[in-house]
């Protein structure tokens, strides 16, 4: 018999799955804050539909990843704050998808700082929930814990109590933990940098998008990516291809995604990509003032 070679084998070996996840931190914290005020109304179906986008993506990277412990908070916010969810993003469901879409219903006022504040202080008094729970096995492997969040508004607040200085010390008690953390501030009709200024965020991670449908997904999709970035370990700012896209021209479009909110069986397609198991032959609108199911 011929000997093998020692590189003969290397194909039986080697994972050569061109899309096996990156690395990332061992646990992820994130939060997405959604701006459902009544100045969103200008906006169409375009904020609940790219939430959904956003969500999806969030909950496919997590199925891919399998080796970090991810955790997705979702709030929609007007002149009050609501929890959609907050749960192991490998276990959000259709339904949690649903409610997302439905909470993102346009209403109220603007209620910025103080959901903001509520949302990062919550998500880091998890990680330090989690750091306390490591034993000492455990420690001296020294686990990396993420947090990152995205703010997304369009309009000044005008209904918290808290100053924007409270959020600015939270956001600098982030940077000065043991934690890896990022904050983006994802802004319409106002200029992101100099409001987020006044937050403490950093300008790298400030991005202005345009008040219509490409400008609204393609800002989500850039925060999704930038989370899956800092995870990584790698540079967490917005591109300039990303702040680019994330002020597309609008085209007039109102009905940005046709998706029927029924049940499926199907989570993952035959491309073996995952998928929320929705048709797609009905428009959002049309089942947005109905009750969760």
């Amino acid at each position: 018999m011929r000997p093998m070679s020692i590189l003969s084998c290397i194909g039986r070996v080697k994972r050569t799955n061109p899309d096996r996840p990156a690395w990332t931190s061992d646990y992820v914290f994130e939060g997405y804050v959604g701006d459902r005020s009544g100045s969103m109304r200008s906006m169409g179906y375009a904020p609940q539909s790219s939430t959904r986008k956003f969500i999806e993506d969030k909950r496919a990277k997590a199925w891919l990843n399998t080796g970090t412990n991810s955790y997705l908070t979702c709030v929609t916010f007007d002149d009050k704050a609501e929890v959609v969810f907050s749960k192991d993003t490998n276990k959000i469901t259709d339904n949690d998808i649903y409610r997302a879409i439905t909470s993102m219903k346009p209403r109220g006022l603007t209620r910025f700082t103080d959901t903001a504040y509520e949302t990062l202080s919550d998500l880091i008094n998890r990680a330090k929930k989690k750091k306390a729970e490591f034993r000492y096995e455990t420690r001296r492997l020294q686990p990396s814990i993420t947090i990152s969040v995205a703010f997304m508004t369009d309009g000044d607040d005008n209904k918290s109590i808290r100053d924007p200085s409270d959020l600015a010390a939270l956001i600098q008690e982030l940077d000065d933990s043991d934690f890896k953390g990022m904050v983006m501030f994802m802004a319409a009709n106002m200029n992101s940098s100099t409001i987020g200024k006044q937050y403490g965020i950093h300008p790298e991670n400030c991005i202005d998008f345009s008040s219509n449908s490409d400008g609204i997904e393609n800002v989500l999709r850039s925060a999704s990516n930038a989370m899956t970035r800092v995870s990584s370990g790698m540079s967490s700012g917005f591109s300039q291809l990303e702040r680019t896209a994330s002020q597309a021209p609008s085209h007039g479009i109102q009905r940005v995604y046709s998706t029927r909110l029924v049940r499926s069986n199907s989570i993952i397609s035959t491309n073996n990509k995952p998928n929320i198991g929705y048709s797609s032959d009905e428009d959002i609108s049309q089942r947005s003032n109905t009750s969760s199911v």
